[in-house]
């Protein structure tokens, strides 16, 4: 066998952990991205009830699960735009390598679709659309006027007497709109995540006959109250050697986070928002009831 040259082995090292970094970089954006849009939800959806989301102790996978729908609507966006993209640049470069083709031809074809990027971002600004629908048009809008720049320049032997001037370097024209886009459709995740959070609250109160019931058992009292509770001390009603002296009613689970239960009233309203976390422990018991 042979001795490696001197400096191949940092060398392989060094490929080494360049490789591990073009992974790693961007599947940490991706968890960071998952995280917070999931964060987004919880805490919208707890939010709704008057719960803090803080304190509840979710994890990390618990975020990145409840993200997966939130992406749903702009995987949905983003896949329809870049189908939209291939079809234009199909027609574009079908018309650029056509001899037969008018350099008037290409302009109008270039005003148009300018003219419908142009409305698209203008109607996203001025008109009163919610932001899931704003955003996502301002961004289609500028992808494909940075679009139509890069087919200018790409063509301007064809483009002919039409030319004109595009201010901004190629590079930082891309990345200025890269960078726009990215912004756009980072708020209007966030803003789907939090619509999503309070749909799913909503969806929730319009079908409360399907959470089930629950009784809690506690060593202390709990001061738990509100339409619909009622309250037991088990000690007054002759249980004296029982083992949990307070006996609570009237509550259905909302959720149960990580050794965590929170539950609500069954009489819960708007008006009255009230709501309880409890601790898991062995201080407490929580029996459940058929949903009826």
């Amino acid at each position: 066998m042979t001795a490696p040259a001197p400096g191949q082995e940092p060398g392989n090292r060094l490929a080494t952990l360049e490789l591990i970094a073009t992974i790693v970089a961007p599947l940490s954006l991706a968890i960071a991205l998952l995280y917070y849009f999931g964060l987004m939800r919880s805490a919208s959806f707890y939010a709704y009830f008057g719960v803090e989301e803080s304190a509840l102790g979710f994890t990390t996978v618990d975020y990145v699960r409840q993200s997966i729908d939130v992406l749903a609507s702009p995987l949905i966006i983003f896949g329809g735009a870049t189908l939209a993209l291939l079809i234009i640049h199909a027609g574009f470069n079908r018309v650029a390598t056509d001899d037969t083709v008018s350099s008037g031809t290409m302009m109008k074809r270039i005003v148009g679709v300018g003219t419908v990027s142009a409305s698209l971002v203008l109607a996203a600004i001025v008109l009163p659309w919610p932001l899931y629908l704003q955003f996502p048009l301002i961004a289609i809008g500028l992808v494909l006027l940075e679009y139509l720049a890069a087919m200018i320049d790409t063509y301007r032997a064809k483009v002919g007497k039409y030319r004109f001037f595009i201010g901004f370097p190629l590079g930082i024209r891309r990345g200025l709109a890269a960078l726009v886009v990215a912004v756009l459709l980072l708020v209007m995740s966030a803003d789907v995540a939090k619509r999503q959070g309070q749909e799913l609250a909503r969806d929730f109160l319009a079908n409360t006959a399907k959470m089930p019931y629950v009784t809690v058992y506690s060593e202390k009292e709990l001061q738990i109250s509100g339409p619909g509770v009622q309250a037991f001390n088990l000690d007054q009603l002759k249980y004296k050697n029982a083992a949990y002296h307070y006996r609570y009613t009237g509550l259905r689970l909302l959720a149960r986070p990580p050794k965590k239960w929170v539950i609500l009233p069954a009489g819960w309203t708007r008006n009255e928002m009230r709501a309880f976390v409890l601790e898991d422990s062995k201080a407490m018991r929580v029996d459940f009831g058929a949903v009826r």
